[in-house]
């Protein structure tokens, strides 16, 4: 799903082209240049235009709408990372270990939150705690209503542990990197939260900003 991502579309498109053989976007609420950057990539077969009818981010719906779009496809795994994000250097042979292990069905991230820069992540409260669902093998009426949180299909989130993969490297979330993305994220994702000064105040005072380990670089 692309939304504002000018400063990375071209970057995240060439990062999914390394493993996808084909590509499929819902371009949501875009920016010029991420909508044709989407619709110009060669890999990039079939796109939709999308909004939320409410005008908020309804992400169980446009997470099930973008699925859709491989109803017919049927492919073996789907990668599903947000338009903000980079997979790990060593995606290739996690990737084969997921395939090969017969139990796993998600494939289970820890978001880096880059911050400030590519070299700075954050790693207090709940930006060290996050994980998502960034690919899972396919099967028939996979969906996402109603929406159970952890970018995991809800055909999938009441699994037995052991149908999730955790890789054992990071995935980098670049979104929030700069105070002009996060302020952009928070109007289009919670607009109490970017009205709310003292909160973020609050929530920023302890903030524990960590240099990259190099292997994740």
């Amino acid at each position: 799903m692309a939304h504002h991502d000018d400063d990375w579309i071209d970057e995240v498109l060439e990062d999914i082209s390394k493993y996808a053989s084909e590509i499929y976007v819902n371009i949501h609420d875009a920016l010029p240049y991420t909508a044709k950057k989407v619709k110009g990539h060669p890999k990039v077969k079939f796109w939709v235009e999308t909004e939320d009818p409410t005008g908020r981010w309804d992400q169980g719906l446009q997470r099930d709408i973008t699925i859709r779009l491989l109803d017919s496809v049927k492919p073996d795994i789907v990668l599903f990372p947000d338009s903000d994000e980079l997979y790990p250097a060593n995606m290739r042979e996690q990737l084969k270990k997921f395939w090969e292990d017969e139990k796993a069905k998600t494939f289970w991230f820890r978001l880096l939150y880059m911050w400030g820069d590519r070299k700075h992540l954050r790693n207090d409260g709940l930006w060290k705690k996050i994980h998502h669902v960034r690919a899972y093998k396919w099967q028939l009426k996979i969906g996402y209503f109603p929406y159970a949180g952890y970018a995991c299909p809800t055909t999938f989130i009441s699994l037995p542990r052991e149908t999730r993969f955790h890789t054992d490297t990071g995935i980098q979330h670049l979104g929030y990197m700069t105070e002009e993305s996060r302020q952009d994220k928070f109007a289009r994702n919670d607009k109490d939260y970017v009205g709310d000064e003292e909160f973020r105040e609050k929530v920023d005072e302890k903030a524990l900003i960590l240099d990259l380990p190099e292997e994740l670089s």
